[in-house]
């Protein structure tokens, strides 16, 4: 999915034998932390400076424009929305464990650099999704987080989308109309029937594509739709993005681990809710950002995703190997 898989799968075996313990868990944290740290200086840097999509190496440049979609060190803005969007997600989780970092200010600015990111790249699905996703760490702890705290945050998260909007023209008025997604949901669903096993490939989307949007919506007539038909290469949807290019057996088989990573997360919620909440937040994130967008068709995102799914797991696992003790936390009260 999105190539590079020679590079990015060298991920998962990272990820399940080098984390052998707590310490080491919460290292590659920290290092995970680094990373964005420095993408999203870099993605500030773009924004005020000016971006240059193509040439510059670090994307920066005096003559290109300044406030466009950051994108820090990827190459497209909805890639490092994704990837600032999971990483908010695993460092909310971790926001008082003095294990991942010892000083307060250094988490919570981490978490705040995480979530600049996401709305400086100003892509509205991940925006959405991150609301609902975070509110899976509020289950049970609204008492011990405090009133004044939790509206501390909704508050820099309000302001924050309110920055993005302001920055990305017609921020509101694509979020109410769709910016023509159910048009190319429909023709691409005329591709997926025409070709349901196997599917297309994603060589071969664009032009089937074009045929379908003629059988759906007949010969395109005004700029949108002439737009929307000969300018789309993708279906703009995780999931009909799996049934298009691979087809409907392999969408089953996607929707089949998520629905297994749910069970999963059900089953531990009682053993281990810290870990159960966090995997509910990512589960959540990846199933609601992935109705606008299809994130699984970039290599980034799809590993990113496999990612934090992985490290869950191992916490789990370390957990169950007694290989985990009482978690530093600072209290919240």
């Amino acid at each position: 999915m999105g190539g590079g898989i020679t590079f990015y799968w060298v991920i998962i075996p990272v990820l399940l034998c080098a984390i052998t313990d707590q310490k080491s868990w919460h290292l590659y944290m920290k290092w995970l932390s680094i990373g964005i740290f420095f993408a999203v200086a870099l993605a500030i840097a773009q924004v005020l400076i000016g971006l240059d999509p193509e040439n510059s190496p670090w994307r920066i440049s005096t003559t290109g424009l300044q406030w466009d979609r950051a994108r820090g060190f990827q190459s497209r803005p909805w890639v490092f929305s994704y990837l600032c969007s999971i990483a908010f997600l695993l460092f909310l989780s971790l926001h008082n464990d003095k294990n991942w970092w010892h000083n307060s200010y250094t988490r919570y600015s981490l978490i705040f650099l995480a979530l600049l990111g996401m709305m400086l790249a100003q892509i509205r699905a991940p925006m959405i999704a991150i609301i609902i996703a975070s509110s899976f760490f509020l289950i049970g702890r609204l008492k011990e987080i405090g009133l004044k705290k939790l509206l501390l945050g909704l508050t820099i998260l309000i302001t924050l989308f309110i920055l993005a909007a302001l920055m990305r023209e017609n921020m509101f008025h694509s979020l109410s109309t769709g910016n023509g997604r159910l048009q190319i949901w429909q023709a691409s669903l005329e591709v997926v029937y025409n070709n349901p096993i196997w599917g297309v490939g994603r060589p071969h989307f664009q032009e089937l594509y074009i045929s379908a949007w003629d059988v759906v919506h007949g010969p395109a007539k005004d700029k949108l739709a002439i737009y929307l038909q000969g300018s789309i290469g993708h279906p703009h949807q995780d999931y009909l993005s799996i049934a298009v290019y691979y087809g409907l057996p392999a969408l089953f088989a996607y929707l089949g681990i998520i629905a297994a990573l749910i069970r999963w997360t059900w089953s531990i919620r009682i053993e281990d809710p810290h870990t159960a909440k966090s995997m509910a937040a990512i589960i959540s994130f990846v199933l609601i950002a992935g109705l606008a967008e299809n994130y699984t068709d970039y290599t980034a995102s799809f590993y990113s995703m496999i990612g934090a799914y992985i490290i869950l797991y191992k916490r789990h696992q370390l957990f169950k190997l007694n290989r985990w003790k009482p978690l530093n936390y600072e209290s919240t009260s």
